[in-house]
């Protein structure tokens, strides 16, 4: 633009001094000429704006490993949990598919290049899978701008994992934000010890830094199952307190949306009908019980198999005083939905769910995933657990005794 506009300004017809003597009707003619020349001045500037605004972010990432040499690593982009088409970024001369959150990087002798172009910075992770063991292991993210990133990896399973030889800004400041919040997260584990002081602690941060990818980012990488309705509308509102360049991201629209469609079932919200493959309604089946239990599985998930013995104990012992349970299962094959009926003695009303039809109308994302409903159609608590379910339904219902001690 600046050559443009030195150019231009050496192609005006006349000088100020010269203006002085010109008739009226030449000046008219002089400033038509130079009007359109600022006019085409503006035009050549803001579509050099565009251009630059929209070239995407190049970087390069090497990756070296004497301890993986010969072996199969995985490059992870994004939040994983979040929507595939949360993320703007793509490997350059990838055999994976156009979406894909990953690359597969056979580590050879020395370095092992991967290019990556990005519309705005991400994080990265690198995973590595035990096929003999049946178990994986991984880094901490990085960050990748437009830069080049030289990465050394030792064994994951021992703790070392993952070296940057070069500190970019943008991982420097993610070490830095981390580090601010030291006392709310176990860097060891990974676990989040206190998530209401991370929150606040990224929230302060948010309000001094609104252009900051980072933090967006690790706003992303806090949302967890586990996530409390009151941390959603904190989250939210962080969010809101970011600049416009950052709500335009994908990631960002991606991150409102999950959570606010989150927001649609939380407690006290009438939860919405559907009809089961007998014909009864749900709001049938409510209305006939004090509460009622809707709970999303499916027979391989491990964490939905591992609350059943609870849930049996707690089913028998409230379901005559006016407890239900509606279990829907996303399994693909019946066979398998059925033999892990019976196995499990889940003599509660079951729905098939291959399609998954009625989960994707709720937004189900993870598994279990349930709701607890009074008779009146409202949602009384979101992924109670079995022990919470039962001091809920003995002190509403009273019983005996807890079935579960």
């Amino acid at each position: 633009a600046g050559f443009f506009y030195g150019n231009l300004i050496g192609c005006l017809p006349l000088s100020c001094e010269t203006l002085k003597h010109t008739k009226p009707s030449v000046m008219r003619k002089v400033y038509s000429i130079s009007k359109k020349w600022i006019l085409l001045l503006v035009c050549i500037c803001i579509v050099s704006m565009i251009a630059l605004a929209q070239k995407p972010l190049k970087a390069s990432v090497n990756i070296s490993s004497k301890f993986y040499e010969g072996k199969d690593l995985m490059l992870l982009g994004g939040a994983f949990w979040l929507p595939t088409n949360h993320t703007d970024f793509k490997f350059v001369d990838s055999t994976n598919t156009p979406n894909s959150h990953e690359k597969d990087i056979n580590i050879k002798k020395g370095n092992n290049s991967v290019e990556i172009l990005l519309e705005y910075p991400h994080p990265f992770g690198i995973a590595y899978f035990d096929t003999a063991t049946q178990s994986g292991s991984g880094s901490n993210y990085f960050f990748i701008g437009n830069d080049k990133v030289a990465i050394s990896i030792e064994d994951f399973s021992k703790g070392k994992g993952l070296i940057t030889t070069k500190m970019s800004p943008l991982n420097r400041e993610y070490f830095l934000l981390r580090k601010s919040y030291r006392q709310c997260v176990n860097f060891e584990t990974g676990e989040v010890t206190n998530l209401l002081g991370k929150l606040e602690l990224l929230d302060r941060y948010i309000t001094k830094n609104p252009n900051s990818y980072v933090a967006m980012w690790e706003l992303a990488i806090t949302y967890k199952s586990s996530l409390t309705q009151e941390n959603r509308v904190a989250i939210l509102s962080s969010l809101d307190k970011f600049s416009d360049m950052i709500k335009q991201t994908k990631t960002f629209r991606a991150y409102v949306e999950l959570l606010e469609q989150d927001l649609l079932f939380k407690e006290g919200v009438v939860f919405p009908n559907f009809i089961l493959s007998n014909g009864d309604s749900l709001n049938t089946i409510i209305a006939k019980n004090k509460y009622t239990l809707v709970d999303f599985w499916f027979s391989s998930c491990v964490p939905c198999v591992a609350q059943f013995p609870d849930l049996v104990k707690t089913y028998n012992a409230f379901k005559d005083k006016g407890f239900e349970i509606i279990g829907i299962s996303s399994d693909n094959d019946k066979n398998l939905w059925t033999k892990a009926i019976n196995k499990y003695q889940l003599n509660w009303i079951q729905q098939l769910d291959e399609n998954e039809f009625i989960s994707k109308q709720y937004f189900i994302r993870k598994y279990p995933t349930n709701f607890l409903i009074d008779k009146n159609g409202k949602i009384v608590a979101v992924d109670i657990e079995p022990m919470e379910l039962n001091i809920l339904l003995y002190g509403k219902m009273g019983s005996t005794k807890l079935p579960l001690d």
